[in-house]
């Protein structure tokens, strides 16, 4: 068994430019690990890229995506793997003028592209798609923001389209706020019964978010706003119970806040942190447990204008559980976060290092907060993470090559669910013979029950230890 948090493989993407970032990661229920982002040249000819890696890192395919207006920008920004392993890819795709189209893109697990769907909005501007989701019956929903007018302002709204697997679009449904200026879509999610979840930013007095939950028809069902707020993620628990997390204007700086509504659309609870240097907090990611816990990572200000990574868990019920800071030499900034079926949390970004260079920085917690590993990977940014269906965590991102930014995506070992054995110890005169059943265990000792143990090398069981003066504990360990 590797070491958890040990790199299995790394693995480094380009082409002939020298401006090729990864956005998305996601694996399929075989552990192969897919990645999308744009590569090309700076300002021209730049495409969606979509790899796709088996679980030992061998690279299986890689499809291009050039749009309708070749040489320019095509963004991929979001991905998602369905159950029978093909993978969605969504973005904006130059189109006549320079302006973008929504563009999602389906391939099979094989690497086959199965359809393509643009989408233009009525302003016939630029249309972003930001976020992707898959309903239990392998329906997409693609979110975003759409201009509803041709010239500035372009005013635009939130557009979120639901596609059966096949592609054939069931609905569309846009939404202005009451301020009728800028409504930008930035995450979307979807409970067990196919209801759907968007939220962003929604202009309005002091700045807003918007949260809209719609049926799995598309009907939508309840609208919660809040002044002087900007929501970056949202999550759905078993319940139906819908989850932001985001900044808060508290009159100098923002707080980090995390709010919880019914399936109804009732407020359950509002929660907010602010950091140890009382200066800029705000959530970025957040997920939901499989026991319910919510779990929200952001930036929060340290001190002397340095951020941290800053993870907090809640129960259920809103009552904090953890809060942990990560804090590198200098500025550090969280993008994304993932749990595993044990309710593990790994948290993804850039830190910035002593010399000033940025490194990719993923961290992990146990499920009850402890630190359980940090990961540096010098010259990167952490766009996104992944968990596979083994537990091991695939990150991916952008790090600068001999000639230019490349993609960069590495897989770390998974947290062993090891079952704790136990330790026989038996005297026979001046010696303890000590015995345990799983080769797995090292034997470890220290001179006190909560001292610093450190292997005994070579300890094979049974192993027998010579009676000294000094007290002497011992305890098993998995590597």
């Amino acid at each position: 068994m590797a070491q958890p948090g040990a790199a299995l493989w790394t693995n480094r993407y380009r082409e002939s430019g020298v401006f090729e970032r990864s956005i998305a990661v996601g694996a399929d229920n075989g552990g192969n690990i897919f990645v999308a982002g744009h590569s090309g040249y700076y300002g021209v000819n730049q495409h969606y890229t979509t790899i796709k890696y088996s679980p030992s890192g061998l690279p299986l395919w890689t499809n291009h995506y050039y749009g309708r207006e070749y040489p320019w920008y095509d963004f991929p920004t979001a991905l998602a793997v369905d159950s029978d392993g093909n993978v969605i890819v969504t973005g904006y795709s130059a189109k006549s003028g320079g302006q973008y189209d929504y563009a999602t893109i389906k391939y099979s697990g094989a690497g086959l592209p199965l359809w393509t769907n643009r989408y233009d909005g009525p302003g016939r501007h630029d249309d972003r798609a930001t976020a992707i989701t898959i309903d239990a019956s392998s329906n997409i929903i693609v979110t975003g923001y759409s201009p509803r007018r041709s010239f500035s302002p372009y005013n635009n709204d939130f557009a979120t389209i639901k596609y059966s697997s096949a592609g054939t679009p069931l609905w569309t449904n846009r939404y202005d706020g009451p301020g009728n200026g800028d409504d930008e879509a930035k995450s979307v999610a979807v409970d067990a019964n196919g209801n759907v979840f968007v939220t962003g930013y929604s202009s309005g007095d002091g700045g807003n978010f918007a949260l809209i939950k719609y049926a799995s028809a598309g009907l939508p069902l309840w609208t919660n706003r809040s002044g002087a707020w900007g929501a970056r993620d949202v999550a759905v628990d078993t319940n139906g119970h819908a989850f932001l997390t985001g900044g808060v204007w508290n009159g100098t700086n923002s707080d980090y806040a995390t709010i919880a509504y019914s399936s109804a659309g009732a407020t359950l609870w509002t929660n907010y942190y602010n950091g140890p240097g009382n200066g800029t907090d705000g959530g970025m990611a957040m997920a939901v447990s499989g026991t319910g816990n919510v779990i929200v990572t952001g930036y929060s200000d340290s001190s002397g204008d340095n951020g941290d990574f800053a993870t907090i868990a809640y129960a259920n019920t809103g009552v904090p559980l953890w809060t942990n800071h990560y804090d590198g030499s200098r500025d550090d900034l969280p993008y994304a976060m993932a749990l595993d079926v044990s309710g593990n949390v790994f948290v993804a970004g850039l830190s910035y290092n002593a010399g000033g260079a940025v490194d990719m920085a993923s961290v992990a917690y146990s499920s009850v907060g402890v630190p359980l590993w940090t990961n540096l990977y010098s010259s990167g940014v952490a766009n996104d993470i992944a968990v596979d269906s083994a537990g091991n965590v695939c990150v991916t991102g952008e790090s600068e090559g001999e000639f230019g930014r490349e993609f960069i995506t590495i897989k770390y070992s998974r947290i062993s669910s090891i079952a704790p054995i136990p330790l026989t110890i038996q005297k026979a005169g001046n010696q303890l013979v000590l015995s345990w059943t799983n080769p797995v265990f090292n034997l470890q000792s220290a001179p006190a029950a909560h001292g610093d143990y450190t292997n005994i090398l070579g300890a094979t069981s049974p192993y027998t230890n010579f009676f000294s003066g000094d007290q002497q504990y011992f305890q098993l360990k998995a590597d």
